[in-house]
């Protein structure tokens, strides 16, 4: 008797024991919506340094943010908080590799694209609930894949046509595919494309008859230390201080392609693709100092304002 009473204390001790204590379980808030805002705190809380742009064409309108993580560009979509969606742009590789990609059970998926890109995506239903861990979590996973995407996309061994100099033929072609509309004109024998992209006028220009492909964008004025410093910490583009006839001085972002060791259409694509995040990065910075400036000037003011009323 006493030993079967003991062993009924024992088992209600550990069925005690077994009951989830709710006294310490962490509360966290559920959201059917991510707002703008919410996920701009997230990626600030991340270290993230975006630039943010509306995007009609997502479902329903929103916004898509553009930023760079350990040498790679990211974009996130938010669909007016109905979902997000994370990704980043490689060229165009053989459907099978995709699909082996696929196979393997990566929380990210590879599609081509009708542009003949390559986007590594993950997308985030929030119709569901979300929380705060879970964006985090969707933002880091992503980061994580697309190093091991690129450690991927690095052992694949493509075949296409090379060429050494890309004719006007071959480069109309090669917008018409990324879906641009541009205008060609034909200077004394240069060539030279223009087309806009996202609230960005660009032009492409051959030298030496397609030989040598040149990417611009164009800014205004902009000090010659900071373009500089700018030239310093990018690899990628240059950055130049231009004058036009009248002598009014601008700023030009430039990138080059030699196309005489051999190139590939799908190389010529790329070319064009990352110098429009080239151009979004150079746009925060452009911003960002012309911001420090007007700051620097109204406090000079403030404070002359300020001596002259003392005096």
């Amino acid at each position: 008797m006493k030993t079967t009473r003991h062993l009924s204390l024992v088992f209600s001790a550990l069925a005690v024991a077994a009951l989830p204590n709710t006294a310490s379980a962490q509360k966290v808030k559920v959201q059917y919506q991510v707002s703008h805002e919410r996920l701009e705190r997230i990626l600030k809380e991340l270290d993230v340094s975006y630039e943010k742009t509306p995007n009609p064409a997502l479902f329903g309108g929103g916004f898509s943010y553009f930023y760079t993580r350990n040498n790679h560009k990211i974009r996130v979509h938010n669909t007016n908080g109905l979902h997000l969606l994370i990704d980043a742009v490689f060229m165009k590789i053989p459907l099978e590799d995709v699909n082996r990609w696929n196979r393997d059970g990566h929380v990210s998926r590879a599609v081509v694209l009708s542009n003949d890109t390559l986007s590594l995506e993950t997308w985030l239903v929030c119709g569901g609930g979300v929380t705060d861990g879970m964006i985090r979590q969707f933002l880091r996973t992503f980061e994580s894949d697309l190093q091991a995407f690129s450690k991927f996309w690095d052992t694949l061994e493509l075949e296409e046509e090379q060429f050494q100099a890309a004719s006007a033929e071959r480069l109309e072609k090669i917008l018409r595919d990324l879906k641009l509309t541009f205008k060609k004109k034909d200077e004394k024998g240069n060539v030279q494309f223009e087309f806009d992209k996202d609230n960005y006028k660009f032009r492409l220009r051959c030298r030496e008859a397609g030989a040598v492909l040149v990417l611009e964008s164009t800014f205004p004025k902009f000090p010659l230390d900071k373009l500089n410093k700018y030239n310093v910490d990018r690899r990628l583009v240059r950055v130049v201080l231009r004058q036009d006839e009248t002598g009014k001085e601008f700023t030009t972002l430039e990138s080059y392609l030699d196309c005489r060791g051999g190139v590939t259409e799908s190389i010529v694509r790329y070319f064009v693709s990352a110098f429009e995040h080239e151009t979004r990065d150079f746009d925060r910075t452009f911003t960002q100092v012309r911001r420090e400036r007007e700051e620097k000037i109204e406090y000079y003011l403030l404070r002359n304002s300020a001596l002259e009323t003392a005096n």
